[in-house]
């Protein structure tokens, strides 16, 4: 064989060999690989306050080990309601109307050994301002960050609805019965001292009849005698 030969013969081996490894090098990638895409993605600056964060892993997603935390600038917990699992998605929905700012998002998800392994990453609302993730990439359960663990929610101040509360008066007036209109009867007015008049009045009235009537008789005898 010429040198025309061995050569061909050792570039094909080459060529065999870096198939070989990018064959076996690729899953290995991929496991590697355990966010693929999100939205916001890294390092993203948004025109418009976000509604919530979308991540999407490598693998199905185990709902029960599943958590994303969203903080501020200040490391505030702005992330609402429960995750959204979906197959290899997990959705978590934020605050409306969130003020310009840097964000971090948090994440964790099932390892295949049943512990829990995750990551982090920010985007911004308005200009960004990046900084070093000391969670950026863990494993395992002893890895944990703090800012999955124990995060706190960001408390949200709420107007409460006014409601009157009814005074003892207002009950009062509304549940006291009207007073109805029954007249009392209206008798004679009583004589000072309750004493009653009616025999002095007939008593008079017969004397002034007698006296009457014997001024007749006498004037009738009188007449006989002249």
């Amino acid at each position: 064989m010429g040198k025309a030969g061995r050569f061909v013969k050792v570039l094909a081996a080459v060529l065999m060999a870096l198939v070989a490894l990018q064959v076996t090098a690729q899953p290995a990638m991929a496991e590697d690989e355990l966010l693929v895409t999100s939205d916001p993605y890294k390092h993203q600056e948004l025109s418009d306050p976000p509604s919530g964060v979308v991540l999407a892993f490598s693998r199905a997603v185990d709902a029960a080990a599943a958590q994303i935390v969203v903080t501020n600038s200040a490391g505030r917990n702005v992330t609402v309601n429960s995750l959204i699992v979906e197959g290899t998605n997990v959705t978590a929905q934020v605050k409306p109307n969130l003020p310009k700012g840097t964000y971090t998002v948090h994440y964790q998800v099932n390892r295949k050994d049943g512990q829990v392994e995750g990551g982090a990453f920010q985007f911004a609302y308005g200009k960004g301002e990046w900084t070093a993730l000391p969670d950026e990439k863990w494993s395992g359960n002893s890895a944990q960050p703090t800012e999955i663990s124990s995060v706190e929610p960001d408390p949200v101040t709420e107007t409460p609805v006014a409601t009157e509360t009814p005074t003892a008066t207002d009950s009062a007036t509304a549940t006291a019965p009207a007073p109805t209109g029954t007249a009392t009867p209206v008798g004679p007015t009583p004589v000072s001292g309750g004493a009653n008049p009616a025999p002095w009045l007939w008593g008079g009235a017969a004397l002034i009849l007698a006296a009457g009537a014997g001024a007749i008789a006498w004037r009738r005898s009188a007449s006989r005698r002249g």
